[in-house]
């Protein structure tokens, strides 16, 4: 999966910088002072044990978590401090660990919703159903059927998201906050729970996502998945950065050796926390 990365790399440019970008809980230092940069084009993997910071990191870029100190950068536009509608806005769009689907709309339905961002008739045009508002909505539900077609779930598009599996609901999940038509798309660990199927299923929606021009940073434990994908690897340990470079080059990085992989690269080692590692859930 990894003969994909020439053509990105080639016409790469950094999209999002990061700067010593910092995030205390009371006297918890979450993220510390952490800097780096994810180019145009790129899917990149930010990994590391529970605790590292991982999560907290999306939620300072998001907007949910306002940063104790630094700066976040979207194509040279500064993010921190902005509430997470004008930061969507931007064109940043994210999924999260929990899945989160409108299990009482149809499949077809979330993707719309993922679409508002886009729409440009008023709420006047709305409450009066004028034809603006109907040529509007049309346009909407042809765009979300394409985003189905995409996650591989247009035989789905009149299915409650709550009858799907949990695979095709992470896949829904990922194609609603695509509708948005983000330039960054986060992915908090979205090949969690899935079968070895759902995650071939998966990576191969991330590729083409990355084909499309969609920049694609992502959290995940599964050590394989993120080899076989990505373009770059970054290591979180305790909030602080401790390797980046190429998966070739992070798997070979003395210190990943002898924080997290022993003598051999091994999903378990990575996704367990180290002895003295801070709280779960980073």
């Amino acid at each position: 999966m990894s003969s994909h990365r020439s053509q990105a790399q080639e016409t790469a440019r950094p999209l999002l910088r990061v700067e010593q970008l910092s995030k205390s809980f009371g006297g918890l230092m979450a993220v510390n002072r952490l800097s780096f940069e994810v180019e145009q084009g790129q899917v990149v993997g930010l990994v590391g044990p529970n605790g590292a910071g991982k999560t907290t990191v999306f939620n300072l870029i998001s907007g949910y978590y306002a940063p104790s100190g630094g700066e976040i950068y979207l194509d040279g536009v500064a993010l921190a401090g902005l509430e997470p509608f004008r930061i969507a806005a931007l064109g940043v769009a994210r999924t999260f660990q929990s899945l989160q689907v409108f299990g009482n709309m149809t499949a077809l339905e979330n993707i719309m919703v993922g679409r508002h961002l886009h729409s440009r008739a008023g709420l006047l045009a709305a409450a009066l159903r004028l034809p603006s508002m109907r040529r509007e909505e049309m346009r909407v539900r042809q765009d979300a059927r394409r985003y189905l077609e995409r996650a591989g779930l247009s035989d789905r598009a009149d299915e409650l998201a709550c009858n799907l599996s949990f695979g095709e609901q992470r896949r829904l999940e990922i194609c609603r906050a695509l509708a948005a038509e983000p330039r960054l798309l986060l992915l908090d660990e979205p090949g969690a729970g899935l079968t070895q199927e759902e995650k071939v299923r998966l990576a191969e929606l991330i590729l083409q996502i990355q084909q499309d021009g969609v920049t694609v940073l992502l959290v995940e434990h599964d050590v394989d998945l993120v080899m076989g994908l990505v373009d770059r690897v970054l290591v979180l340990e305790y909030g602080e950065l401790l390797a980046a470079g190429t998966p070739e080059e992070v798997q070979r990085h003395p210190k990943v050796i002898e924080a997290y992989l022993g003598t051999q690269w091994d999903a378990a080692t990575l996704d367990a926390p180290t002895p003295a590692a801070g709280p779960k859930g980073g």
